[in-house]
């Protein structure tokens, strides 16, 4: 008897090791912030600003990002990994070119960005008002403190392509800020909107400075009283927006 009950156990743990993940209910925990379907696409704009007055440079360029969501190419007893290809073009382009793919892990705890080898923790479940987590927990940067700002909002994303304006409003948005470090003279920032659903609507980066020893010769010198975003002398600005 005491032998049937060892091969019953191992039986057991056998079938619970293989047991594949379940996704649990959105509801729970949020995944519908980030639905993952195979073949699903969504286009974005991209617009990058390049800044560095010291040499005369402010540079804007405009893309359209194609992601397309792929196959499922890991699982373990815990997570499920997806493979996100990326294309993107110049806006008064129509031939796309490959952009850097990207990867995304699900789990019950969290959902993990894994960019040029480096995972990020973007999205950390159950989701509540206030509450942070360290989004570079898995890689080797300096820990970064991820927190959900505001759920349930309204939004609008305007978004222009050439003399063209997408205006869409959106309900059921959360609202995700991290890096928000402000200053008279510079801004490290970055925060994302996520829409039930649907998943990103929104990222943006700032990473600028206005230093008032940033003046070319015969240059004009800095107003410091204006806001900081119209007087930058140098970072990069990058603007993620949903196109429908």
């Amino acid at each position: 008897m005491k032998k049937i009950h060892i091969y019953i156990g191992i039986i057991l743990l056998i079938t619970a090791c293989s047991k594949d993940l379940e996704t649990p209910p959105a509801a729970t925990t949020g995944f519908n912030y980030l639905p993952i379907t195979k073949g699903k696409v969504t286009l974005y704009k991209q617009t990058i600003v390049t800044i560095d007055r010291l040499v005369g440079i402010y540079d804007t360029t405009e893309w359209v990002l194609r992601e397309t969501i792929g196959e499922q190419i890991a699982q373990s007893k815990n997570s499920k990994t997806y493979r996100v290809e990326v294309q993107r073009r110049k806006l008064d382009d129509t031939q796309w070119q490959p952009y850097t793919p990207y990867e995304l892990q699900l789990s019950n705890e969290r959902i993990v960005r894994v960019d040029t080898n480096t995972a990020v923790v973007v999205l950390r479940f159950p989701q509540e008002l206030g509450k942070t987590w360290q989004g570079n927990a898995l890689n080797i940067k300096p820990n970064e403190k991820f927190k959900y700002t505001r759920f349930n909002i309204d939004t609008t994303i305007q978004v222009s392509i050439g003399t063209t304006i997408q205006t869409h409003a959106y309900d059921s948005v959360c609202e995700i800020t991290h890096r928000y470090f402000p200053t008279v003279v510079s801004l490290q920032s970055q925060k994302e909107l996520y829409r039930k659903d649907i998943g990103l609507l929104r990222k943006e980066v700032y990473n600028v400075q206005s230093q008032p020893t940033h003046v070319p010769p015969g240059g004009i010198p800095l107003d410091m009283t204006k806001p900081l975003l119209d007087r930058l002398t140098y970072g990069k600005i990058e603007i993620l927006e949903i196109l429908d």
